[in-house]
């Protein structure tokens, strides 16, 4: 009895060692990275730095956070952020966000809200560091911009996975619930009753190929997005449907070459869309909606267009009609 009681205090003793140990390591780790980005002139600031969680988790708990890079404008500020790890699992990170953010971008601030904003990370174990997922899940987003937009959602998670026969490819996963556009994009389709206050749903499920696998080599070996390969799609709003899939692949001058297969129900919404949300001028509108009739007339039903998108030789078209540069991949 004797024997097995020294034997417990001796493992309790290794395990809250090793706990202090990694526990000053992640600190550290931590409080050198903030100087070091401030050694190279970006605004790297952190009222305190505290690691918790003894004895089975590293906590790191980061408050008053302010993170900016002055040549380019761009910052993230928050009231804390929290880091948590298994002390036998380090390479599975899972952060968790303050309900209020604040987002510095060129010409313009956001304010970020949320609950229950959570991210996970996850590494191969190895000294290569090899991605292997990310999750970010949240509900009861809420984007608002100094210029007057805003947008929100229910629910919002993504997600990325190697894929287990490549290690450059990764499992693209979107599903976004319950998007409200901005009021005055609700304004201007006040007259279009197939459309609701909310998107339903928008869904992405795709695979993208890149060029290099995304590890600590990453700065090195630079990896660029090489294809993509799109399994489904899909946006739902009020009657309007629309559904996408296909493959692009970068050319050899970094733009986009393939098609993409479009079935858009309710397609009559698309032309008023476009104009509430910028993408086409409001004297363009009547043009566009003749070209989507033309070409929904030549299927079995004239409210349902199917059309591909095609991309070649640095131009792209939907069906026969052109539509100007192909979007560059890489």
């Amino acid at each position: 009895m004797r024997a097995l009681l020294w034997g417990l205090l001796i493992a309790a003793g290794l395990w809250a060692g090793y706990w202090w140990v990694g526990s000053t390591a992640m600190q550290r780790g931590t409080e050198n990275w903030f100087a070091a980005q401030s050694a190279s002139g970006l605004v790297a600031q952190a009222e305190d730095i505290a690691v918790r969680g003894f004895p089975n988790r590293f906590d790191l708990t980061v408050t008053g956070l302010n993170l900016a890079d002055p040549a380019s404008g761009i910052g993230w500020s928050a009231p804390f952020v929290q880091v948590f790890t298994m002390t036998w699992k380090p390479w599975h990170l899972i952060a968790a966000f303050a309900p209020e953010q604040s987002i510095t971008l060129p010409g313009q601030s956001l304010s970020l809200t949320s609950t229950g904003l959570r991210g996970s990370l996850q590494l191969h174990a190895g000294t290569d560091l090899a991605l292997y997922q990310i999750i970010v899940a949240g509900n009861a987003l809420g984007l608002r911009s100094s210029l007057g937009w805003s947008v929100a959602a229910d629910h919002l998670a993504f997600s990325t996975q190697q894929d287990a026969a490549q290690n450059t490819a990764h499992r693209l996963g979107l599903s976004l619930l319950g998007l409200a556009p901005d009021g005055a994009v609700l304004a201007a389709l006040a007259g279009q009753p197939g459309l609701t206050a909310k998107l339903q749903d928008i869904h992405l499920d795709a695979t993208a190929q890149l060029s290099a696998p995304l590890d600590r080599h990453a700065a090195q070996t630079a990896p660029v997005l090489q294809s993509l390969d799109l399994r489904e799609a899909r946006l739902l709003w009020g009657s309007l449907k629309l559904t996408a899939k296909g493959k692009l692949a970068a050319g050899l001058d970094g733009l986009a070459e393939g098609e993409i297969a479009l079935r858009i129900e309710g397609w009559r919404q698309v032309p008023a869309v476009l104009v509430a949300t910028g993408l086409v001028l409001p004297g363009v509108a009547k043009t566009v909606e003749r070209a989507m009739e033309v070409l929904a007339e030549g299927g079995k039903d004239p409210e349902t267009l199917e059309v591909t998108l095609k991309m070649a030789a640095g131009q792209m078209r939907l069906g026969p009609i052109p539509l100007g540069p192909a979007p560059r991949l890489q």
